[in-house]
């Protein structure tokens, strides 16, 4: 079976970046639950992130990655909406984020952060051996049910945020 992640540090990129963000808040949201949101969050994100590399190396399986994608995004609608919301809310808590040009550049910081973590998830996929990136790529509709589904991978810290900060 083929490692459909990236090293175990990648990960934390993005809620390392998050937990940062939220540092001058102090009370206004829990580090733990700042934490939790970034690898929720994250994880959400690799999804899009491998769809888009086999896109580029592996054009072959696109169709059908595309696809699967599709579907997953349509029987997901509730569990991608309520962490975008969740994000959102993240990002108007940051100090200043009331201002409009701060809450921007919060956005920024974050969509730069998550590009770079797009452009290190391919690097390592460019890596694999052209066999070994096939059947990746063939592998993806199925990782979407499994390994690579966030809502699998991060259960615990979904009930955990939803218990501690319900959305309203």
């Amino acid at each position: 079976m083929i490692d459909l992640r990236l090293p175990p540090f990648a990960g934390l990129l993005i809620a390392g970046v998050i937990a940062t963000l939220a540092m001058p808040v102090h009370a206004a949201l829990d580090p733990a639950y700042v934490d939790r949101l970034g690898k929720v969050y994250t994880g959400i994100q690799q999804v899009a992130f491998e769809r888009k590399s086999c896109q580029e190396l592996a054009p072959a399986s696109a169709k059908a990655t595309d696809s699967a994608y599709a579907d997953w995004k349509k029987s997901h609608r509730a569990f991608l909406g309520e962490f975008d919301a969740r994000f959102e809310r993240y990002l108007r808590s940051l100090p200043d984020a009331g201002k409009p040009a701060k809450y921007q550049q919060y956005r920024k910081i974050m969509a730069g952060k998550f590009a770079e973590q797009g452009l290190a998830w391919r690097a390592q996929m460019a890596h694999l051996s052209k066999p070994e990136l096939q059947t990746r790529c063939e592998q993806f509709p199925r990782a979407l049910q499994g390994v690579l589904d966030p809502q699998q991978k991060y259960a615990s810290e979904i009930a955990t945020l939803r218990s501690q900060a319900p959305l309203r």
